[in-house]
């Protein structure tokens, strides 16, 4: 068996790839990328030892065995933007080295933090998970396997040094609904009226988290966050400064990176509602085109061709007008009583003289 892993790991290929760049942006040697060249039954055979508790009972699969990339490959490479992943020649070419040198990632004691880089004493790299006392690494052209520090083929020895990554992340695309991707540090979005999702990807893969400015009116509501990917209500038009902060944490030495990201308004008569989610009530407002306030229900006194509102109505999720609120339209401020309706999704239906309408989206919680 030490036989076959030992075949499985020690016989490479020259590989003519992209050259790969460490995030502090030092090229990696090129004569140190290669592949591996094994049979799939090879593979398989090996893969089937992991899965069989060969090399200890911690040991789990995670992803399958490749001839593509290697564990120093997959542990410092995986970071690259465009994601591509190569088996790295570290004892003849220094490609590990190549990333420590130019402080990409720094010396810590810290074994246990996420996300540090792990270097044996045998030539393996592995990378600390957020689950206590287990590693992530790519055994040769074997599978990425998640184990115990100790539990790894004999050859890699044991862990004696320990790397924390040292670079910032940063926005690489952001994308509205489904309008255009952005590229750049600073995304400016046009958004209507109503709910929307905001879609984020930044470099060297961190996490995420949201917030806005300003709250809570005439801000950005945020109602649900998943991953990269946050959703949120916009209130009103003609109000300024409505900005969603995107913090990017990835676990580095160095601090997190944030980037506001505005949403901008288009023209026209606009109305907002808020708290979004709301318990108790609804604040409307509504506003003409010039962005002043509605004169009332008098259309003689607000001319023909006025574009302020004369109907407010609630639907539900279904469409079924349940609420009427037209003659408060004449208020500066309107509030719709929630606390008679079930948790669930509601519409604010404004019509306007010129007999267009504008459409909110609001929760009951």
């Amino acid at each position: 068996m030490l036989k076959r892993l030992i075949f499985l790991v020690s016989l490479p290929a020259a590989l003519s790839a992209q050259n790969i760049y460490t995030p502090n942006n030092t090229l990696v040697p090129p004569a140190s990328y290669f592949s591996y060249n094994y049979s799939q039954s090879q593979l398989n055979s090996f893969q089937s030892d992991v899965q069989n508790g060969y090399y200890g009972s911690s040991c789990v699969v995670v992803s399958n065995s490749s001839n593509a990339y290697n564990c120093h490959g997959y542990a410092w490479n995986m970071f690259q933007v465009n994601g591509r992943q190569v088996a790295l020649d570290d004892p003849n070419y220094g490609a590990v080295s190549t990333y420590i040198n130019d402080n990409s990632y720094i010396s810590t004691s810290n074994s246990s933090l996420y996300r540090v880089r792990v270097r044996y004493s045998g030539d393996h790299s592995a990378v600390v998970t957020a689950i206590a006392n287990r590693y992530l690494s790519k055994w040769g052209a074997g599978p990425v396997v998640r184990h115990a520090p100790g539990d790894v083929p004999p050859s890699y020895y044991s862990a004696y040094a320990y790397y924390q990554c040292n670079f910032s992340s940063y926005l690489t695309s952001a994308q509205l609904d489904n309008g255009p991707i952005y590229y750049g540090s600073s995304p400016s979005f046009v958004a209507t009226t109503g709910s929307h999702s905001l879609n984020v990807s930044a470099s060297y893969s961190p996490d995420y988290t949201f917030s806005t400015y300003p709250a809570p009116m005439p801000g950005i509501s945020i109602y649900a966050q998943s991953g990269n990917n946050v959703y949120f209500d916009k209130p009103a038009y003609n109000q300024q400064g409505r900005y969603i902060f995107v913090t990017m944490n990835n676990g580095c030495a160095t601090s997190s990176t944030q980037t506001g990201i505005y949403i901008g308004d288009p023209s026209g008569a606009r109305m907002a509602a808020y708290p979004i989610p709301a318990s108790n009530e609804v604040n409307v407002r509504i506003e003409n085109i010039a962005g002043l306030p509605n004169e009332g229900n008098n259309l003689t006194k607000r001319g023909k061709n006025s574009e302020a509102a004369k109907n407010l109505y609630v639907y539900d999720e279904s469409n079924n007008l349940i609420g009427d609120y037209s003659h408060e339209v004449n208020q500066a401020d309107i509030k719709v009583d929630v606390r008679h309706l079930k948790p669930g999704t509601y519409y604010l239906k404004a019509v306007f003289d010129n007999n267009t309408s504008e459409t909110k989206r609001f929760v009951v919680k």
